[in-house]
């Protein structure tokens, strides 16, 4: 078992005049509850039976305590933050989905965990750098639950700035209490302005996260990875993902989401992208890129616009590979071109590299 992170104890915040949002506090992941004076929450109110199915709730499967939560995005898949994955093995967790009490377990589907994955780009123990999404693979599927849907270009109006969207959690309720509550929580929050966001403090990637949340009105620390939505016409839009707080509440400092409609969580990075900066006329070349497609099916590979390539290399776009042996017309050329790499979800360039060409020695 590799190492447990320390992660915030979880909760839904609602206006309250001694309400907190909890920042980075020594509750272990998986306990039952808070250990520190940080981990106060107060308000919000309980959510009714089958009102939200689509939580989920991510456990300890061999102790059954509460870690995070998460969204189910199609019949056998989750998507967490990235953070809340940290440091477990995909056999020691179990997710519970659409269980509304915690206590009875008569509600909702339970299921194993056979995959996880945290976003390429995300550090580990370092949140405030953005990329805080993770997803993971149960062993069976969720029937009879409607999966949410995410933001696309014609519903940019879901993250207009002073409208309200909902999150969901199993959070502490009040400074005396040191077990996380069965029934599941809601309350409303206020999307910001990325201006307003930044003003807050250090951590803010604009490219990956959007603030919610004002004056004692937000999430707490613990129910990372749980959802922020929006219902429109019954269907769920989820637009956020519990990731981090910025400061407390009652201060005006706004809980951090990751946010689901960024362009960059859902291209594809490049985890090979450093060729060799010398080739040999007539000798034989090959070196693959390679991109991770995120949840696409697939990824092509291109030469951008403006790429020199020497005569006799050809890229495949299937595999990335870069092959062949360059001709006596490009000796002690230097060239310079970049790869791209193309999913639905959109492309990304790789940096830019200089090849030159040798003489047969």
């Amino acid at each position: 078992m590799k190492n447990r992170r320390v992660l915030l104890s979880a909760t839904v915040v609602a206006i309250a005049t001694f309400c907190i949002v909890t920042v980075a506090g020594p509750a272990i992941a998986g306990e039952e509850g808070p250990s520190d004076r940080h981990s106060r929450i107060v308000g919000g109110t309980e959510a009714g039976d089958g009102e939200y199915p689509f939580m989920a709730e991510i456990y300890d499967k061999a102790t059954h305590r509460h870690i995070c939560g998460g969204a189910l995005i199609n019949k056998g898949m989750v998507i967490t933050a990235a953070h809340c994955l940290e440091g477990y093995e995909p056999a020691e967790l179990a997710v519970a989905v659409g269980r509304t009490d915690r206590s009875d377990s008569g509600q909702g589907q339970d299921f194993g965990v056979v995959e996880t994955r945290l976003h390429p780009r995300f550090t580990e123990g370092e949140t405030s750098r953005g990329y805080d999404v993770g997803w993971l693979w149960m062993d069976g599927l969720a029937e009879g639950v409607q999966p949410v849907s995410f933001p696309t270009s014609g519903t940019d109006a879901l993250l207009a700035p002073g409208s309200e969207a909902t999150v969901t959690g199993w959070g502490v309720q009040g400074q005396d209490q040191v077990n996380f509550p069965d029934r599941l929580r809601k309350v409303d929050v206020p999307i910001l302005s990325s201006a307003e966001c930044a003003v807050n403090g250090a951590g803010f990637n604009k490219l990956t996260d959007l603030c919610a949340g004002v004056a004692g009105k937000s999430f707490g620390g613990g129910d990372s990875g749980g959802p922020l939505f929006k219902v429109i016409d019954g269907q769920v839009f989820q637009i956020g993902i519990v990731s981090r707080s910025l400061g407390y509440a009652q201060q005006g400092a706004p809980g951090v989401y990751t946010s689901t409609s960024s362009r960059e969580l859902w291209v594809p990075v490049f985890t090979a992208d450093t060729p060799p900066e010398n080739a040999s006329v007539g000798m034989a070349f090959e070196y693959t890129f390679k991109a991770d497609k995120i949840l696409a099916r697939s990824v092509k590979y291109s030469f951008t616009e403006g790429s020199r390539v020497p005569s006799g290399l050809k890229l495949n776009p299937d595999t990335g590979v870069l092959s062949g042996a360059p001709d006596a017309t490009n000796v002690n050329g230097i060239f310079e071109f970049s790869v791209a790499a193309t999913s639905d979800a959109g492309t990304t360039e790789g940096a830019r590299h200089r090849i030159a060409i040798l003489p047969t020695q």
